[in-house]
Parts: structure tokens; C-alpha cells; sequence
């Protein structure tokens, strides 16, 4: 356990900040010496800079957005929908001596997985037709995933390589699924047959 402390309460007035900078939790708007040592609510998603810099132990995040996909953060880290962030928010203003704990994250079988995360788009680049997209299709139990997901070619003939990384439940003697290669116009299919003999 750690105090726990909301941006908003922790502004750094010395450089003429107030609640409604440090709030966001950006670089310079921390007291560090509010801050330090502590876990920080932050009211929207912002770089590790800022929590980082003031000292902070952990952050926690309140925003809609980032939710099907992780990204890399400096400190261990909680993001939470706007509902569960305003019931934080509101226990690290009301409580006498607020604390705070971030555990190991816990990762379940998701039967959806793999998609395609919000941010991108199926299938082929509607700017250029020299780019090729892949869109995996795989039942539940069996985890594939292609590095780069995207081609893109510069010349007629020019031979690009990616990696394809295959992962089974176990328990599934066999499964399949494909990738499938578009450009919008053309597709190449590539079928993948997983043994779980193989595997584990």
C-alpha cells in the first residue's frame, strides 16, 4: 500500500501552476514534494514524464480511451473508465489518509483475440494500393500474430518478409486459422493449423 494523491491536489504553485494544471499530471505542474513516494490520479492519460519527474510510485489513469490495446508506460500503471475514475477520484479527495495499491496485471483468455485495435483499420490503405494489411483469422484457443502488419512496397517485385508467431491453448489437439493478405483488390491466403503437441 501507498498514499494515494489526485493531481489536482498537488500543484506545483512555485512555477505558478494550479489544480487545473496539475490535474493532468505534466511535466512541471507536480509538487514533487507532494507527490513523491505516492501512487497519482491523473484525470486524463498523459506521458510518464510528468508523474515520473514529481517522484511518483505509480500512476492512475481516468479516460476512455486506450482500452484494447497496452502501451509502454515508465511506472506501473492503472487505466480506468471515466465511471471507476470519478469513485477513485472521489475516495483520494474524501478519504483522511487515502492508499492506494497497483497489482500485477492479469491477463485472461479473451475468445475475440486477436483484433484489430481501434486506432487502425482492416484491410488495405484507401490512400495506396502498394500496401498490404494483414487481417488474422483465428478461432478461440489459438493466438497468432504477424510482425510487421503491414507491407509496403516501393517497386514490382520487391520481396518484403514478415514473422508469424503461433501460440494454442492447451488442451486443443489441433486448431486452425489463416492470414489473410488484402490490398483491397487482391487477397492471399495463408491457412495455419496449430498442434498443441508442438506447443507445449
Amino acid at each position: 500500500m501507498y498514499p494515494f494523491i489526485a493531481g489536482a491536489a498537488a500543484p506545483n504553485t512555485s512555477h505558478g501552476y494550479t489544480s487545473e494544471d496539475s490535474r493532468y499530471c505534466d511535466p512541471g505542474t507536480l509538487d514533487k514534494t507532494l507527490v513523491e513516494g505516492k501512487i497519482l490520479f491523473c484525470d486524463y492519460y498523459s506521458q510518464a514524464d510528468g508523474p515520473i519527474d514529481a517522484g511518483a510510485v505509480a500512476a492512475v489513469f481516468q479516460t476512455d480511451k486506450h482500452k484494447d490495446y497496452v502501451f509502454p508506460y515508465g511506472l506501473p500503471l492503472s487505466n480506468l473508465n471515466l465511471n471507476d475514475g470519478r469513485n477513485v477520484l472521489s475516495y483520494a479527495n474524501t478519504a483522511e489518509n487515502p492508499t492506494a495499491t497497483i497489482f500485477k496485471t492479469q491477463v485472461d483468455g479473451n475468445q475475440f483475440a486477436p483484433f484489430v485495435v481501434s486506432f487502425s483499420s482492416r484491410g488495405p490503405s484507401s490512400i495506396t494500393a502498394d500496401i498490404l494489411k494483414v487481417v488474422v483469422n483465428a478461432p478461440p484457443g489459438l493466438i497468432i500474430q504477424v510482425q510487421p502488419s503491414v507491407l509496403s512496397f516501393k517497386s514490382l517485385g520487391q520481396k518484403q518478409s514478415f514473422t508469424v508467431t503461433v501460440g494454442a491453448e492447451v488442451g486443443n489437439s489441433m486448431i486452425s486459422g489463416a492470414l489473410v493478405w488484402d490490398d483491397g483488390v487482391h487477397q492471399v491466403r495463408s491457412p495455419i493449423v496449430a498442434y498443441a503437441s508442438l506447443l507445449e
